[in-house]
């Protein structure tokens, strides 16, 4: 069987609402999402010992991913990174990126 890859990514402010959002395309039987959110494999320029930097360790995060027509991620920190648009257009040039943001005012 081959290996499905990410094809969209969630990314966006905290609080802005990424994980009611994961958590919904989970439920979805058309999406696969990894039960881990927030992996932030992309983003090389922003560093730290949670996030998931070895591409086998992110890759077996989509194993479970079969049939569905969608497979995706959500890492908040995609927002930030200076990096992490082009790396993922580098992983997937078809892949498409969702940006959650919220009003400040409301915070």
């Amino acid at each position: 069987m081959t290996m499905r890859l990410p094809d969209f990514f969630i990314v966006g402010a905290p609080k802005s609402g990424t994980t009611a959002l994961h958590a919904y395309l989970g439920r979805h039987p058309s999406i696969f999402v990894p039960a881990r959110k927030e992996p932030h494999f992309f983003g090389s320029d922003i560093v730290s010992p949670a996030f998931v930097r070895d591409r086998d360790a992110y890759l077996s995060l989509f194993a479970g991913a079969t049939t569905e027509a969608r497979v995706g991620e959500a890492s908040i920190w995609y927002l930030y990174s200076k990096r992490a648009a082009r790396e993922i257009k580098e992983f997937n040039p078809d892949a498409r990126i969702i940006i959650m943001l919220r009003n400040p005012v409301d915070m």
